[in-house]
């Protein structure tokens, strides 16, 4: 989260309430992401690909979170 976040979201649903779906994200403020959550604050950024998949009444959950500099203010 932040100015310079992005996000990239693909996948499906299908009419039997199947559903695959990617979402990565890049160039996310913790900073940012600690002060909507009224953590205290957090220096860093981070990267993450989270996968859904299966039915989606009990769909499977799968992420990866990168966070190459960690630091607190």
């Amino acid at each position: 989260m932040g100015k310079n976040s992005a996000f990239y979201f693909s996948g499906h649903f299908d009419k039997d309430q199947n559903v695959d779906i990617k979402l990565s994200t890049e160039k996310n403020s913790l900073r940012t992401l600690t002060s909507a959550l009224d953590f205290p604050p957090v220096e860093g950024s981070s990267d993450g690909n989270f996968f859904l998949s299966g039915h989606l009444s009990d769909p499977d959950f799968e992420g990866y979170l990168w966070i190459p500099h960690l630091g607190k203010d």
